[in-house]
């Protein structure tokens, strides 16, 4: 991944506070049919962090989506693998320097 690579992840967001949002019930029908959840954008601020990565803005999208635009975090270089299953995921592998 070059230095000035950026990486968007589309997602809808939990609200960090308990105020009612289409997220929720999105987050409940994944626990449910897929064992997955969503997640808060301090979640996803955390989770980039352990990959590597900087959160650097969410910008909001139609439908209730958030794009989150994060950057490679300084002192970390990614290698990408495929996925030898389906061949079509591709996912960043964050290595120290």
């Amino acid at each position: 991944m070059d230095a000035g690579a950026r990486l968007l992840v589309v997602e809808m967001l939990v609200p960090a506070d308990a105020r009612p949002a289409p997220a929720q019930v999105h987050d409940l029908e994944m626990l449910v049919f897929t064992d997955g959840r969503e997640r808060t954008a301090a979640e996803y601020r955390a989770l980039l962090r352990a990959s590597g990565f900087r959160l650097r803005r969410i910008v909001a999208a139609a439908g209730g989506a958030s794009v989150l635009e994060a950057v490679r975090a300084p002192g970390t270089h990614h290698r990408w693998c495929r996925d030898r299953g389906t061949g079509s995921r591709e996912i960043a592998v964050s290595l120290p320097r």
